[in-house]
């Protein structure tokens, strides 16, 4: 994950200098000018791309594979400069032919001297495939930012300086000898040296991949070249080509995680982890997935976007953009489910995928340029590259029995209309769409949250990333005694704790079982620590109570783990944990603590839970914030770990064996500000406004009552009976 991040992070400096390139380029060169560019640019491109995947993936496996690179990395120079020496003695040889069949003979020069990039842009390639088979991802990561910033910056000064398609052509090449020059500074591959490293078994994984890449490279660029040939203007061509351009974000994407995916994958399998291996495809082609409402955002505020970046000039790019952003999510999930295909070994079937997508998307450009020009193009190519999508996650299927999770599926789906929609229905002229775009990712990020498709272990993941928030590792018991002894000592909100026990009191005695109760259990102290708690209660209406937790400074009976309670099968008549369970980082950790607790109750024993509601909005953002963010604004004093709403926790107790007979929700009050006003009355000392403050803060469980308990209340309370059938 920090490999992908940072690989991504280094290749969206992709999206400002494609953006600085694109200003400058559009409005220096205007729609003609543009559009040779573009033609040159996209023809040099996929020769340079084909040669730069030949042997990308076989590289990342190959390399991998073994724990010597030096003999791999040898012959992937050798066979990069050689292949990129031979394409471009071949785009100079074309370039006639080329330039006759557009109808543009000045295209001719353009890519004769742009076909000079090819060799250079090869072998940086071969670096940048060697590192990533290495695990290097942190250099990888450096020669993308060094790539994109030196293309922007040569753009601007070669470009602005000119004003001409050759000043672009120049910047071309110098970003990628810069880039070359970078990455001999990480690895240096021998291109003279010995290798014993066979060249056939490279072949023999790159040769199907080849087929795949020389297929997408050429599908990819297929719409611009049909389109120019069935008679477009060079005009029609760049505003075709700034439509394309503008997806490069979800291009980026798809460029730096499927590298990583290949390569980490590969390593999975080969060190007999398939399981692993199978948990991580899933999870990759729903990341991809997860893009559409994004996708949806940009398609709505299309026409707002190309007028903004490229000029009114170009505005007829809009309702291409518009097609074409969804094209590129499409595209980045095939590449996914073709990466792990090939980690899984099956090079061949990424062939078998894409291999038809050429043909098909030619006969239709052939039918439908012709009646409805680049819209058509447009939407021929999106219509291929879904069906090439399907086919790869079909192919997934068969070979792993793995998909992209159907409630993602859905939650996209929907988000992406609701995106669409926003974008279309708040006009934005100017620089207020960067605005639009802003919010409406905000949007789309609160409604993932609120839907509930990001797991506490992905969030703290993603939360990880950002200086400061990472936590370190815990000693669990000595954290818990360390927060024990400073809450006895501080003395703190005293009288906030005094209702929190109120409340507690008052759900125990509405919900106490009606037959005798021999033996309870209270599964942590932490509440008796600090303030009255609840156990005096226990031990009134039991016979024998037990106080157990995991802190010995909270003077325990039994100082055990809720996950591994020391007690024999069947031994309590009743179990009360208020709050004990929701303090785990991970939801398997939960779950077996209430396997645990089923096994410490008799058949028929009553189990008093609450949790932490995670339907309650404030408990849902807060969960979602890393501690030491939480820490220092003062918002919570200890850890908190995942937690689940109340149908969710219903679920859970069926599946460990519970039967739930009661529901509800507790401590409605609006804590934050409750906390702070008992904070100021009980610094008054005066008792009889204290006694009122109580007796007003307990108003607030009537909320108990009404239908939106659950978003109300802070606690989750459930009366679940252990059923008699064995688990």
């Amino acid at each position: 994950m920090d490999g992908t991040a940072r690989t991504f992070l280094a290749e969206s400096l992709m999206v400002p200098a494609g953006l600085i390139t694109m200003v400058i380029l559009t409005r220096r060169l205007g729609t003609d000018g543009y559009g040779l560019f573009t033609l040159a640019a996209a023809a040099v491109a996929w020769v340079e791309w084909t040669i730069a995947t030949l042997f990308a993936r076989a590289t990342y496996k190959c390399v991998a594979e073994t724990t010597d690179w030096q003999p791999v990395g040898t012959i992937v120079l050798r066979l990069h400069l050689a292949v990129g020496v031979i394409g471009a003695v071949l785009v100079i040889a074309m370039a006639g032919p080329l330039a006759t069949l557009w109808g543009e003979p000045t295209l001719a020069a353009y890519l004769r001297w742009l076909a000079l990039d090819i060799p250079l842009f090869s072998l940086a390639a071969a670096h940048r495939n060697i590192l990533v088979g290495t695990g290097a991802f942190r250099p990888r990561a450096w020669l993308g930012a060094a790539r994109w910033t030196a293309r922007a910056a040569l753009v601007a000064a070669f470009v602005g300086l000119s004003g001409s398609i050759y000043g672009a052509i120049v910047a071309c090449i110098g970003a990628s000898a810069l880039e070359l020059a970078v990455a001999r500074r990480f690895i240096r591959p021998s291109l003279l040296g010995r290798s014993g490293f066979p060249v056939r078994r490279l072949w023999e994984t790159a040769l199907p991949l080849f087929l795949c890449a020389a297929s997408l490279r050429l599908f990819e660029k297929l719409d611009l070249f049909m389109l120019k040939w069935l008679g477009a203007s060079a005009a029609q061509a760049g505003l075709y080509g700034a439509a394309q351009n503008l997806t490069l974000v979800v291009g980026i994407f798809a460029g730096s995680f499927t590298p990583l995916l290949l390569s980490t994958l590969t390593r999975l399998l080969r060190d007999s982890h398939p399981k692993h291996a199978r948990l991580m495809g899933r999870d990759a082609m729903r990341l991809v997935l997860l893009l559409l409402p994004l996708a949806g955002l940009c398609a709505g505020a299309a026409g707002e976007v190309v007028r903004l970046i490229a000029g009114a000039k170009f505005a007829g790019a809009g309702p291409l953009l518009t097609v074409l952003i969804f094209e590129a999510v499409a595209g980045a999930l095939m590449s996914v489910a073709n990466g792990i295909l090939t980690a899984a070994g099956r090079a061949r079937w990424t062939f078998a995928v894409t291999g038809p997508m050429v043909p098909l998307a030619a006969l239709a450009h052939w039918w439908i340029i012709p009646r409805y020009g680049p819209l058509g193009a447009a939407c021929v190519t999106t219509a291929v590259t879904v069906l090439g999508a399907l086919a790869a996650l079909v192919a997934v299927w068969r070979l792993w029995r793995v998909a992209p999770p159907v409630a993602s599926v859905l939650r996209a789906a929907v988000l992406c209309a609701v995106a669409f929609g926003f974008a279309v229905a708040w006009p934005t002229p100017g620089v207020l769409v960067v605005v639009k775009l802003a919010v409406g990712s905000l949007l789309v990020l609160l409604g993932y949250l609120i839907l509930g498709e990001f797991s506490r272990r992905e969030i703290m993941l993603a939360w990880s990333l950002v200086p400061g928030m990472k936590p370190g590792a815990v000693d669990e018991k000595r954290y818990w005694e360390q927060v024990g002894a400073e809450w006895q000592q501080s003395q703190t909100d005293r009288l906030w704790r005094a209702h929190s026990d109120a409340v507690n009191r008052a759900w125990l005695e509405a919900w106490w079982p009606q037959r005798k109760v021999e033996r309870v259990l209270k599964t942590d102290m932490f509440d008796e620590t600090v303030g009255e708690g609840v156990f005096e209660v226990l031990k009134s209406r039991a016979r024998f109570a037990v106080g157990m937790d995991i802190a010995l400074a909270t003077k325990p009976q039994v100082a055990a783990d809720v996950r591994q309670p020391p007690f024999a099968k069947g031994v309590f008549d009743l179990i009360v944990s208020n709050s004990t369970l929701d303090h785990f980082q991970t939801e398997e950790e939960l779950v077996a603590s209430l396997r645990e607790l089923r096994r410490s109750l008799r058949p028929g024993g009553e189990l008093l839970l609450t949790l932490d509601n995670a339907a309650n909005p404030i408990v849902a953002i807060r969960n979602i914030l890393p501690f030491a963010l939480l820490r220092r604004l003062g918002l919570t004093p200890y850890q908190v770990g995942v937690t689940c709403g109340p149908w969710k926790l219903r679920r859970l107790l069926r599946e460990t064996g519970f039967e739930v007979a009661e529901m509800s929700a507790l401590l409605h009050c609006p804590r934050l500000f409750a906390v702070k006003r008992a904070r100021a009355v009980e610094q008054s000392g005066d008792a009889t406004r204290r006694e009122a403050f109580l007796k007003g803060l307990m108003k607030w469980e009537r909320l108990a009552r009404w239908p939106t308990r659950w978003w109300t209340g802070y606690f989750v309370a459930i009366r679940a009976v252990r059923s008699h059938a064995p688990q």
